[in-house]
């Protein structure tokens, strides 16, 4: 049970990471349109949009969290291949 909680956390950093990466690319390429905005405002928007990373990487988590919950007492083979391709293909369309 604690590994199933230490991979759920490292899942969430992880998407948590890429969604900071993400919004910081945006904001590189949108400088031109809010350089005249101060910076703290600019850096505030990481602040603001945490709620809505995690409301994300809660709709994301949903499908595979339900079938990790599953193979905690039963074990199938396909249920971890499943997940991983699953964040994959997630990732691939978040990009």
């Amino acid at each position: 049970m604690n590994g199933f909680v230490k991979y759920l956390s490292n899942l969430l950093l992880f998407w948590l990471f890429v969604f900071f990466v993400q919004r910081t690319c945006f904001l590189l390429s949108a400088f031109g349109s809010i350089a005249d905005l101060p910076l703290l405002d600019i850096l505030q928007s990481n602040v603001a949009a945490f709620a809505l990373d995690m409301s994300i990487i809660g709709y994301i988590f949903e499908i595979p969290f339900l079938l990790l919950i599953v193979s905690l007492f039963k074990d199938f083979k396909f249920i971890k291949p499943f997940v991983f391709y699953y964040f994959n293909v997630v990732l691939f369309i978040s990009v």
